[in-house]
């Protein structure tokens, strides 16, 4: 039982979409989000992304940022533009400046270098 002075803290639950086209990527962050105690949503493209966006939309999204159909920048501004409640963290191996300074400028609430840190990732999905 815990002590008057401390505080017991529930897990914060959330519904992620995981926007991955590489399947052992998409597999490993469903399995580091599951373990977290988030409910899993996949799409392994853009259009099927923004098909799950509007259909069960989620509380948080792991975007990568190159995908078969297009830049996931793309999905970032459709989420930033027409205000769906989704943080976005995006997922990303480019260096390229003039790529990075457009996810930038969409401002995505964080950005995470390939490979992912899981643990960053974890308390990011944690965070009120």
């Amino acid at each position: 039982m815990p002590k008057p002075t401390e505080r017991a803290f529930a897990p914060v639950q959330r519904r992620v979409l995981i926007v991955e086209d590489d399947p052992d990527g998409r597999e490993a962050l469903m399995l580091l989000c599951r373990r977290a105690g988030h409910t899993c949503l996949s799409a392994s493209s853009r259009a099927e992304a923004l098909a799950m966006l509007v259909s069960h939309p989620p509380d948080a999204i792991v975007l990568d940022l190159m995908l078969p159909d297009g830049g996931g920048w793309e999905l970032l501004r459709v989420v930033r533009t027409h205000n769906f409640r989704a943080r976005v963290a995006v997922v990303t191996a480019a260096t390229d400046p003039a790529t990075l300074a457009e996810v930038n400028r969409l401002k995505p609430d964080v950005l995470l270098r390939k490979p992912v840190d899981f643990i960053a990732l974890r308390d990011w999905l944690a965070a009120p």
